[in-house]
């Protein structure tokens, strides 16, 4: 794995900044597993990149060369996303569903036992999504935080004003860690526009977070959700 980081950032580098090769060679690069390479170690490295207290000067002078290097690269892999959700009812269901149905990956932290209010007893949902993984605590607060953590942003789905624990929760969390959060109603005609224009404007946007308030607490939120983000989430490539 470290060569194989070392040799597309070197191998990148050299097309994209000496200018040694024409603009159709430098694409066709940039589209293949070498620029993708770029873009996954970018996202492995995002807590450290975001980190501002990063304290030697030529440490901050090579990520901030290697975030331009991906912001380059991930155009032309744009269309790549990871769902992130913690399986509740209401909006963090609706965003396993249309990942699902979409052929989209999708991953995330559930409370121990698979806890959801529709799931109560153990596996609960770690037997219908199996690629959800068990937090080491049945708190749904620390399944949460985890989610907010492992994702680059985090999209908040409400109906009417957003009152739940679990909403300030996240957007407390994503706040803390600086990532980029956005509260959507989904009752709001223009939703979709408006989530479509946050995530462009997030270059380094790769493994979305999707929570919101659950359904017992938001009636009638999973159903809009659901088809809010199949409207969105349909612009990106299945895995």
């Amino acid at each position: 794995m470290a060569s194989a980081v070392c040799a597309s950032y070197d191998q990148a580098g050299i097309l994209i900044l000496s200018k040694a090769v024409d603009t159709e060679s430098a694409d066709l690069f940039l589209e293949s597993s070498w620029g993708e390479s770029i873009c996954d170690q970018y996202e492995a490295l995002q807590e450290f990149l975001m980190d501002w207290q990063t304290p030697w000067k030529r440490g901050r002078e090579f990520f901030a060369h290697f975030e331009r290097l991906y912001k380059i690269a991930r155009r032309h892999h744009r269309k790549q996303i990871v769902i992130v959700s913690g399986g509740q009812t209401g909006a963090d269901r609706a965003a396993l569903d249309v990942a699902v149905d979409l052929g989209l990956p999708y991953r995330g932290w559930v409370p121990k036992g698979g806890w959801a209010e529709d799931h109560t007893t153990p596996s609960g949902l770690l037997k219908r999504y199996r690629d959800l993984r068990e937090a080491n605590s049945p708190d749904p607060d620390h399944r949460t935080a985890l989610n907010v953590r492992d994702s680059t942003a985090t999209l908040i789905l409400v109906s009417g004003t957003p009152t739940s624990s679990g909403t300030e929760l996240t957007r407390n969390e994503a706040s803390n860690r600086r990532r980029p959060h956005k509260i959507v109603d989904v009752d709001d005609p223009k939703a979709a526009d408006l989530i479509r224009n946050w995530l462009q404007q997030i270059d380094y946007m790769h493994v979305l977070n999707v929570a919101g308030p659950r359904e017992s607490e938001a009636p009638g939120l999973e159903d809009k959700a659901r088809k809010l983000l199949r409207e969105v989430l349909a612009d990106y490539d299945a895995k």
